[in-house]
C-alpha cells in the first residue's frame, strides 16, 4: 500500500509541474529568508559576544581637553587617578576604582594609495600598545610598532578600504618651517579593534569609526601631531553601581586634580553596551521578518491543497469505493505537502548560507564589525529545515482533514458548482454593475473564489504592509536627518585636537580663499537630569550645540517660545521638542544638567522642532559652565613673585593643593603656613618652625615654616628655591579671577559660495585643512554637506537589508497570486471555451484574468495602509526610535500602490496570456 500511496503523491506532483515548481518556489523564499536572516542573526551576535567582553568595557569614558598654556604631567594625573584604595589615598570618589587609562585619539591626514590625502585618526594610549586593558586591540598580522622606529598599526578595516598591508609606507601631513610638510611611516602590523566604532558625533554628524584607526606609540604619535596632552581619560570601577554613583565626582576629580577641562562625559553599563543593544535591535526585526516570510508561505500551500482536493473530490470517492481508508487518503495528500516543502527546503539551505553570510558581511559594516572568511549558522540551517518542511505539513492539515473526510456519494455526485451558484444578493449586484462584462465577470469570479483569494491576499496585504512599512522607516529617518543638516547655515566644522585663541584661529581661517566668515561654538555633552532617555546614546546624554548667538549659524524653527530672535545675548536654553515631551515642560520653565561633574539650572528660553535631540546655549555661557577658559589659575601651577623679609631678590611663590602637599609633608597646609624648598633653606639659614615674612606685591604677612622639601619632579612649576603656599591661600593674596576668558573648542566655517555643492566644499575643506596644518594645528575637520550624504547612505544601507526581508514576503506574496490564476486558469477552461465559441477574443479573456489579479492587489494595498503604519510604528520602536516624533510619509503610499501594481501585474500576466492563448481545440481534449 505504500508502494501505492506513493505513486499516487509523485503522479500528482508531475503531472501539475508548474504548480509544483510555483509552491516549491515559495516555500523556498520562506525557508531562504529563515536560513539567510537567521544566520546574520547568529553570525552578528556570536562576533559580538566573541569580540566586545564585558570585563573589558570601560563605564566611563570623560572627553577633555588639556587648558590653555598648562604644562600636562601625564604621569602625575594618571598615578593620581588610579589611587585604587592604597595607603595614601586621597579621592574618595576613587575608591573601588580599577584602572584609569588615558586615551590620544586626535585626527590627521594621511595619503592614501590614489595620492590623495584623506583623514582619518591617530589613536595612542597612556601605556604599549600590546598592554592596553581597557577595550583593548588585538593584533592580526605583523607586529606591534617600536617607539621612536616612524611604525604605525592600521586597524584591519582601515587597510582594507585604503589598500595597505604590513610592510607598506604611509604618509602623514605634518606642519614645517616651509608650510605643509609629510612624514612617512612603516605599517608594521593590522590590528582589529571590536570596541572601536562610530559613534554620532556634533548635530548628527558621524564621528570616525574604525575605518579610520591608526595606532600608535604614545610618544611617536605626539610628536607627530604636536598635541598636548590626551582627550579622554576612560575608566572602570569594580561594579556598575559604584561608577553610577561617582559619575559626576570622578569627572570633578579629573577637573580639580589635572589640567585637563573635562568636555563631557559618557556612562555606559558594560552589560548593556550600546553596540550589543543596537545589533540585538537589528536581528531581532529580521528574525521576526523572516518568521513571517515562512509562515505566510504556508498561505499557498493551503490554497493550493484545496485546490488539489476540489480537483479530485471524485477521485477520493472512487479511492475510497475501491478500499482506501481515511489514513491512506491523509497520507496521500499531506505526501504532496511535504514534498513541496522538501523540494523548496533543500536548495534554499544551501542558497541561505551564502546569502546569509554575505548581508552578515554587510551589516557588519552597519554594526561596526568584522565577520571574516567563511562561516556557517547550524542552528539556522535546522531552523530553516524544520520551518521548511514543518510549515507546508501544518498549513495542510485542515484542508486535507476536511477534504478526506467526504463521503462517497458526495464526492462522486459533485458537480463542481453549488446549486445556489449565481442567486445570491452579491451576484446580482455585481450582475448589475455598469462595467464591461469581461471585468464584471473578473469581479465575479473573485468574489465566487474568495475564500481562496483570502489566503492569497492575506499574503499579499502582509508583503506590501512591510514594505510600505519599512520604507516609511527609511525616508522619515532620512528626512529627520536633512532636516537638521538644511538648517546648518554654515559648511565646515573645525574641532582642533587642542585649545586656541579664538582669534587666532578666526584670522587663519579666515584668509583661506573660499571662507566668507568663522563663528565660535563649543560642543559638549551634557546629562539631562528627569525623566530623559536621548536616542542616540540610551541614556541621559544629549549634545550641546552652543553657538554664536550674534550669527545665523543656525536656523531654528520654534514652536515655542522666542529664543534668541529678539535679544542674542538672552540668557538661557533652547531644547528640541523630544526631550521637551519626555520632560514635560516648555517656555519658561526649567531644565536642570550635569556637566563636567558639576549640577546647573537654566531658564527655557525656547523649544525648537526636530526629530533629534539637542541642547542650544550661547557658546560664551556653555565655555563658562564647562570650564573652557583661558588664564585660569590652577594648583601646582600657579607661581607668583614672593620676598621674604630682610633679603632683596625676589622668590617664587607657588599655590598647591591638599594632594601635593599630603604627597610632599603627609597634610594638607592650612592658612598660615608654607613650605620652603632644600635649596633655599640652606642659603637662607631656614628651619622647619621658623616664622617668615612674607611679601607679595603690596600684601606682607607673617607664616611658619612646616616643611622643608625637595623639589617633586611632578610638580614642574616647582621652583628650585621657593616657597609653597596652599593654594587657596594664594589666590585669596593676589585677588585674582578663577573665571578665566571663555574659549571655544570648535569653529563653524561658512563658505563664499550660495547653497555650495559637495564637491565645492570638499575644495575649500582641503584648502582649510592644509592651512591649519602649515599653522601647526590639528583638527578634525568635517564638511557638513558630505556628512548629511554619508548619513543618509547609512541609513539607506541599513534600510536595504530591512527591504531585502519585506520583499522576500513581497515574492511570496506574488508567487501565491500567481499560483491561485494559473490554476483558476486550469479550473476554467471550460469557460473559457465557452467565451471562444461566443467569439471572444484574446484580449478580452486575457483582461478578465489580469484585471481578477489588480482587484486581489488593490483590496490587499487598502487593507494594508493601516497595517503598514502599524508595522512602522513597531519597528520605529524595536529599532530604539521611538524618542523620535515619527510621521508616517504620505509619499510611502504612492511608492506602495506602485509597487502593488507592478507585483500584481506581474504575477497575473503569465496566467492571463496562458489563458489567452487557449483554442477551443485545447480545451476540447482537456482532461
Amino acid at each position: 500500500m505504500f508502494r501505492t500511496r506513493g505513486h499516487k503523491i509523485f503522479n500528482d506532483i508531475g503531472s501539475r509541474p508548474g504548480r509544483t515548481i510555483l509552491v516549491s518556489a515559495s516555500i523556498f523564499i520562506g525557508v531562504l529568508a529563515v536560513v539567510s536572516l537567521f544566520t546574520v542573526r547568529d553570525l552578528i551576535t556570536r562576533q559580538l559576544t566573541n569580540d566586545v567582553r564585558e570585563d573589558e568595557l570601560t563605564m566611563i569614558d570623560v572627553i577633555v581637553r588639556p587648558e590653555i598654556d598648562a604644562p600636562i604631567d601625564n604621569d602625575l594625573f594618571l598615578e593620581t587617578l588610579n589611587q585604587q584604595n592604597a595607603a595614601g589615598q586621597a579621592l574618595a570618589e576613587l575608591n573601588g576604582i580599577e584602572r584609569v587609562e588615558g586615551h590620544a585619539f586626535y585626527s590627521i591626514n594621511f595619503r592614501d594609495a590614489d595620492g590623495e590625502f584623506k583623514q582619518a585618526e591617530i589613536r595612542a594610549y597612556d601605556k604599549a600598545l600590546p598592554d592596553v586593558e581597557l577595550e583593548p586591540l588585538r593584533l592580526v598580522r605583523g607586529r606591534w610598532p617600536t617607539v621612536g622606529s616612524n611604525q604605525v598599526a592600521l586597524e584591519v578595516r582601515m587597510a582594507e578600504v585604503n589598500g595597505f598591508d604590513v610592510g607598506d609606507e604611509i604618509v602623514f601631513q605634518t606642519a614645517s618651517t616651509d608650510g605643509v610638510g609629510q612624514a612617512t611611516f612603516t605599517v608594521s602590523g593590522l590590528v582589529f579593534h571590536p570596541y572601536s566604532f562610530t559613534n554620532p558625533g556634533a548635530q548628527g554628524s558621524s564621528g570616525l569609526g574604525p575605518e579610520d584607526g591608526i595606532y600608535a606609540e604614545y610618544d611617536d604619535a605626539q610628536a607627530l601631531l604636536n598635541f598636548r596632552g590626551f582627550n579622554a581619560f576612560v575608566a572602570r570601577y569594580e561594579s556598575f553601581a559604584l561608577a553610577e554613583e561617582n559619575f559626576d565626582a570622578f569627572q570633578t576629580a579629573i577637573s580639580e586634580n589635572t589640567n585637563y577641562i573635562p568636555l563631557f562625559a559618557l556612562l555606559e553599563n558594560p552589560a548593556e553596551n550600546l553596540q550589543l543593544v543596537n545589533a540585538e535591535n537589528t536581528v531581532n526585526v529580521l528574525s521576526l521578518l523572516a518568521l513571517v516570510s515562512v509562515i505566510i508561505s504556508g498561505f499557498l500551500v493551503v490554497n493550493v491543497v484545496n485546490i488539489i482536493l476540489v480537483e479530485q473530490k471524485s477521485q477520493i470517492g472512487i479511492m475510497k469505493l475501491i478500499g482506501a481508508s481515511y489514513r491512506d487518503n491523509y497520507t496521500i495528500y499531506s505526501g504532496i505537502a511535504l514534498m513541496y516543502g522538501l523540494f523548496g527546503t533543500f536548495p534554499a539551505l544551501i542558497a541561505g548560507i551564502f546569502l546569509g553570510l554575505e548581508i552578515s558581511k554587510s551589516l557588519a559594516t552597519t554594526l561596526d564589525i568584522l565577520i571574516e572568511g567563511f562561516q556557517i549558522s547550524p542552528s539556522s540551517i535546522v531552523a530553516g529545515l524544520i520551518l521548511g518542511l514543518a510549515v507546508p505539513m501544518i498549513a495542510a492539515t485542515i484542508p486535507v482533514f476536511n477534504g478526506v473526510r467526504i463521503n462517497i456519494v458526495e464526492a462522486l455526485n459533485d458537480l463542481g458548482i453549488s446549486d445556489n451558484y449565481g442567486r445570491g444578493f452579491m451576484a446580482r449586484v455585481i450582475g448589475l454593475l455598469p462595467l464591461p462584462i469581461s471585468v464584471r465577470q473578473a469581479v465575479s469570479n473573485v468574489y465566487k473564489k474568495r475564500g481562496r483569494l483570502a489566503l492569497t491576499g492575506t499574503t499579499l496585504t502582509v508583503a506590501i504592509a512591510a514594505f510600505m512599512g519599512v520604507l516609511a522607516i527609511g525616508i522619515s529617518l532620512n528626512d529627520a536627518v536633512q532636516a537638521i543638516f538644511n538648517r546648518l547655515n554654515y559648511e565646515i566644522l573645525v574641532v582642533p585636537n587642542d585649545l586656541h585663541n579664538f582669534d587666532e584661529v578666526r584670522e587663519t581661517l579666515i584668509a583661506v580663499d573660499g571662507v566668507r566668515d568663522v563663528r565660535p561654538g563649543t560642543l559638549v555633552n551634557l546629562s539631562i537630569e528627569g525623566p530623559y532617555t536621548n536616542f542616540f546614546t540610551q541614556n541621559n546624554q544629549v549634545a550641546s550645540f552652543s553657538i554664536d548667538t550674534t550669527a545665523d549659524v543656525f536656523t531654528f524653527d520654534l514652536i515655542d517660545g522666542t529664543g534668541w530672535e529678539e535679544d542674542p545675548q538672552r540668557e538661557g536654553v533652547i531644547i528640541t521638542s523630544p526631550m521637551a515631551a519626555q520632560l514635560g515642560v516648555g517656555d519658561g520653565d526649567t531644565v536642570t544638567f550635569t556637566l563636567a561633574g558639576q549640577t546647573f539650572t537654566e531658564n527655557i528660553i525656547g523649544v525648537d522642532k526636530s526629530a533629534f535631540d539637542f541642547f542650544y546655549m550661547r557658546w560664551e555661557r556653555m565655555s563658562e559652565l564647562a570650564g573652557i577658559r583661558a588664564g585660569v589659575p590652577r594648583p601646582n601651577q600657579f607661581v607668583v613673585d614672593a620676598q621674604l623679609a630682610g633679603r632683596d631678590e625676589a622668590l617664587a611663590a607657588l599655590g598647591i593643593d591638599e594632594i601635593a602637599s599630603t604627597f610632599l609633608i603627609g597634610r594638607g597646609l592650612e592658612d598660615g603656613e608654607i613650605l620652603v624648598t632644600t635649596a633655599l633653606a640652606r642659603r637662607a639659614n631656614l628651619r622647619e618652625g621658623d616664622v617668615v615674612s612674607v611679601s607679595i606685591g603690596d600684601y606682607t604677612g607673617e607664616y611658619t615654616i612646616v616643611g622643608i622639601v625637595d623639589v617633586p619632579p611632578q610638580i614642574e612649576n616647582a621652583p628650585d628655591e621657593g616657597i609653597a603656599f596652599a593654594f587657596d591661600e594664594l589666590v585669596d593674596i593676589t585677588g585674582v579671577s578663577l573665571n578665566g576668558a571663555p574659549t571655544p573648542n570648535s569653529y563653524f566655517v561658512i563658505m563664499d559660495a550660495n547653497n555650495p555643492t559637495t564637491s565645492e566644499a570638499d575644495e575649500v575643506m582641503e584648502r582649510v585643512r592644509e592651512t591649519l596644518v602649515a599653522n601647526d594645528i590639528a583638527a578634525l575637520v568635517q564638511n557638513q554637506l558630505q556628512q548629511s550624504e554619508d548619513i543618509s547612505v547609512f541609513i539607506n544601507q541599513f534600510i536595504s537589508i530591512l527591504l531585502i526581508a519585506a520583499i522576500l514576503i513581497a515574492l511570496v506574496g506574488a508567487i501565491g497570486l500567481l499560483t491561485t490564476l494559473t490554476i483558476s486558469v486550469l479550473e476554467r477552461q471550460r469557460e473559457i471555451g465557452v467565451m471562444r465559441s461566443i467569439g471572444a477574443g484574446s484580449s478580452t479573456i486575457a483582461l478578465q484574468f489580469l484585471v481578477e489579479g489588480l482587484i486581489v492587489g488593490i483590496i490587499s494595498y487598502i487593507l494594508a495602509i493601516p497595517l503598514g503604519i502599524g508595522i512602522a510604528l513597531v519597528l520605529n520602536n524595536a529599532l530604539g526610535f521611538e524618542n523620535i516624533e515619527f510621521e508616517f510619509p504620505p509619499v510611502t503610499l504612492l511608492i506602495g500602490f506602485i509597487g502593488m501594481l507592478l507585483l500584481t501585474t506581474l504575477a497575473s500576466i503569465g496566467p492571463a496570456l496562458n489563458s489567452s492563448r487557449k483554442t477551443v481545440s485545447d480545451i476540447l481534449r482537456y482532461q
